[in-house]
């Protein structure tokens, strides 16, 4: 399965599911469309990414990721919220994303994450 994106303008939000093993071409279509999502998408804007299913992603894909990331915030991304399945993830993101004095965080709870994303928490 490949990455599904799902765009909520009235939330002003974009929510993004990983699958369990992008592959390149998975990874190449994502970057495409969702660069299309954030050129037409109303700034100021959020982004809920849910990464449970996820598995293994290279290096590499990952880089291209972070890359549009970077373009997400010069788009008008305001806070990303990745939800992950354990605490320990959770831990090690928001550590990474403190030292990066980035406007992420992960959560293991869409609710919370939510709540985080829009203001509230």
């Amino acid at each position: 399965m490949p990455f599904a994106i799902t765009v909520l303008p009235a939330a002003r939000r974009v929510e993004v599911v990983y699958p369990a093993e992008p592959t390149p071409r998975d990874v190449a279509e994502y970057l495409l469309a969702i660069k299309k999502v954030m050129d037409e998408i109303a700034a100021p804007w959020f982004c809920l990414v849910d990464q449970r299913a996820l598995a293994s992603m290279p290096e590499k894909l990952l880089e291209q990721i972070r890359t549009m990331n970077e373009y997400a915030v010069r788009k008008g991304m305001v806070r990303s919220a990745r939800l992950v399945k354990s605490v320990f993830e959770v831990m090690e993101n928001n550590r990474m994303a403190q030292a990066a004095q980035a406007s992420s965080r992960s959560f293991y709870d869409r609710d919370e994450a939510l709540r985080w994303l829009h203001g509230g928490g």
